[in-house]
C-alpha cells in the first residue's frame, strides 16, 4: 500500500511539473522568424497556450538558438528588449505591459485584534512604504517614462513634458509640475513645454494651472523620456481675500516692470461698438496714459508715443489703431497672451526707449472646427479655427472690416456727407507639429485704413507683415 501511494505521489508531481511553463524544457532554433510562428511552435510541442492582444507583437522577429530552455525563460529572453512582461496564469502564459496579475487574495486580518494589526504595521519595509505612497487613492493614473535599460540602478534622467488644454488641444502657458517627494518643480513655456532633471524612481506628481483642475499622477521614471498630459478647465470658488500693503516686502521677481493681461481679463474688457480694445485697457496700468482724448498714441512713463513698439507674433506693427484711435488693430478673439515691458526692454526685442507691447495669438483649436463673429452698425468680424490634422496641425483665420459710409451719407452737412472712412485687417496662422522636438508656425497680418474728408484731404495707412517661427527643443 505504501509503495502505491509513493508511485501516485510521484506521478502527481511529474504531472504538475509538466504543466508548469517554468519547468517545461524545450529546444528552440529560430533565426529572424515571425513571433506568431514562434508561439505556435511552442504550443504544438508543449501544449502551453500563449495569450497576448497587442498587434505590434505580430511584427516582432525572433532569433534564439538553444537545445535546453524553459518555455517561460525563452519568452522572457525574446521580450527582454521590449516593454512587455511574461506572466504565468493557470499553467499558461500571458504577455502584457501591465503589472503582474494577482493570483491570490491577501491574508485576512481581523481589525479587532489590535496587537495583530500593530505587529503587521511595524513589519512594513521601506519598499512597501514607497509602494503604499504610490497607491494613494487620489492618484488617478500612472505614467511610465523611458525604458528599463539600467536594471534597478538609480540614474539621472532628463524628462520633457507637454501640457495642453483638454478641450482645444492648445498648449497651456504657465502650468506647473510639482514632484512631492523631492520638492522639485517646473513651469511650461509659451509652447506648453517643460524640462526637468530627476533621478529615476517612482514619484507622486501634481500638475496645476490657474483656471484648470489639479491633476495627479504616479510617475515611474526609468530613463530619459517624454510625456504629455491634458488639463481640464475649472471654476474655482475662493473665500474673501484681504490685500494689505507691506513696506518691507522685497521685489524678488526677475521681470520688474513687466505686466501681463490674461485672456480672462481680455474677455472682461467693456466693448465699444462690439469691439474690445486691448490697447486702451493698458491705460489702466501704472505709468501708461493716453496722449489725449481722440488720440491714438500712448505715453509710457513719460516717453513719447513714437518710443513704443508693438509686436504680434514677432511681426512689428506701426499703426496700432483704426479710424484714428476708435478701434484697435488687433482682434481680441485671437489673442492668447498680451505682455507689456515698461521697466526694461529684453535684448531680443531690439531697442525702444519706452516700452514693448508683445501680443501672442492662439495656435488654433486642435480638436474641433469653431467659428465666432460679431456685427454692429459700423463693423463686422469673423474668426475661424480648427485642425487640418487632429492634434498635429491647425489653422486660424480672422478678418474684420468696416462699412460706416452709410452713416456719413445720412448727415446733412455736405462736407461730411461726401466723406469716406473704412478699414480692414486680416490675420492668418498655420501651426504644425513636425515631430516631438520640432514645431513650425507661419503667421500673416495685413491691415489698411482709408479716410477721405470730402475733397479737402485724403489719408491712408496700412500694415503688412509675416513671420516664420521654427521651434526646436534640444534634448
Amino acid at each position: 500500500m505504501k509503495n502505491i501511494i509513493t508511485i501516485l505521489s510521484f506521478i502527481l508531481i511529474v504531472k504538475i511539473s509538466l504543466g508548469n511553463p517554468n519547468k517545461i524544457i524545450i529546444a528552440l532554433h529560430f533565426n529572424n522568424n515571425n513571433f506568431v510562428e514562434f508561439t505556435e511552435y511552442i504550443h504544438s510541442k508543449t501544449n502551453v497556450k500563449i495569450f497576448y492582444s497587442d498587434p505590434s507583437l505580430s511584427e516582432l522577429r525572433v532569433s534564439i538558438n538553444t537545445d535546453s530552455i524553459s518555455v517561460y525563460d525563452a519568452l522572457a529572453f525574446v521580450l527582454k528588449e521590449t516593454d512587455f512582461k511574461v506572466q504565468v496564469w493557470h499553467n499558461n502564459l500571458i504577455i502584457a505591459k501591465s503589472k503582474m496579475l494577482i493570483s491570490e487574495l491577501p491574508p485576512y486580518v481581523d481589525a479587532k485584534n489590535n496587537d495583530t494589526v500593530k505587529s503587521i504595521t511595524e513589519e512594513i519595509t521601506e519598499i512597501e512604504k514607497r509602494y503604499l505612497v504610490g497607491r494613494k487613492p487620489d492618484v488617478i493614473e500612472q505614467i511610465t517614462i523611458g525604458k528599463n535599460q539600467n536594471g534597478n540602478k538609480v540614474v539621472k534622467t532628463k524628462i520633457k513634458g507637454k501640457i495642453t488644454d483638454k478641450e482645444t488641444g492648445e498648449p497651456i502657458i504657465g502650468a506647473t509640475i510639482n514632484i512631492e517627494e523631492l520638492g522639485l518643480g517646473g513651469v511650461t513655456n509659451e509652447n506648453g513645454i517643460l524640462n526637468i532633471a530627476v533621478n529615476s524612481g517612482k514619484y507622486n506628481v501634481r500638475f496645476d494651472c490657474l483656471g484648470y483642475s489639479t491633476k495627479k499622477f504616479l510617475f515611474e521614471i526609468l530613463s530619459d523620456g517624454e510625456f504629455e498630459t491634458q488639463l481640464e478647465k475649472a471654476v474655482i470658488s475662493i473665500q474673501e481675500v484681504t490685500v494689505k500693503a507691506d513696506r518691507k516686502t522685497n521685489i524678488t521677481t526677475k521681470s520688474p516692470g513687466m505686466e501681463k493681461i490674461t485672456p480672462k481679463n481680455i474677455k472682461e474688457i467693456p466693448m465699444m461698438m462690439g469691439e474690445r480694445d486691448i490697447i486702451k485697457v493698458s491705460e489702466t496700468l501704472p505709468g501708461i496714459v493716453s496722449v489725449g482724448e481722440g488720440s491714438a498714441g500712448l505715453n509710457v512713463r513719460g516717453g513719447g508715443s513714437d518710443q513704443n513698439l508693438f509686436y504680434i507674433n514677432k511681426v512689428p506693427i506701426y499703426n496700432t489703431f483704426h479710424v484714428f484711435g476708435f478701434f484697435p488693430a488687433f482682434n481680441s478673439d485671437i489673442i492668447k497672451d498680451f505682455s507689456i515691458y515698461k521697466g526694461y526692454i529684453p535684448a531680443q526685442y531690439g531697442g525702444r526707449l519706452s516700452s514693448i507691447f508683445n501680443v501672442i495669438t492662439k495656435q488654433g483649436n486642435r480638436k474641433n472646427f469653431t467659428a465666432r463673429g460679431g456685427i454692429n452698425p459700423i463693423t463686422a468680424n469673423l474668426t475661424v479655427e480648427g485642425p487640418i490634422k487632429k492634434d498635429t496641425s491647425t489653422i486660424l483665420l480672422s478678418a474684420r472690416s468696416s462699412y460706416s459710409d452709410w452713416i456719413l451719407a445720412k448727415i446733412n452737412e455736405p462736407t461730411i456727407r461726401n466723406s469716406n472712412s473704412n478699414f480692414y485687417d486680416i490675420s492668418a496662422l498655420y501651426n504644425r507639429d513636425i515631430n516631438k522636438n520640432n514645431q513650425l508656425g507661419l503667421f500673416y497680418y495685413q491691415s489698411n485704413d482709408y479716410f477721405k474728408f470730402s475733397t479737402i484731404s485724403t489719408n491712408s495707412y496700412s500694415n503688412l507683415g509675416a513671420s516664420i517661427n521654427w521651434r526646436h527643443t534640444f534634448t
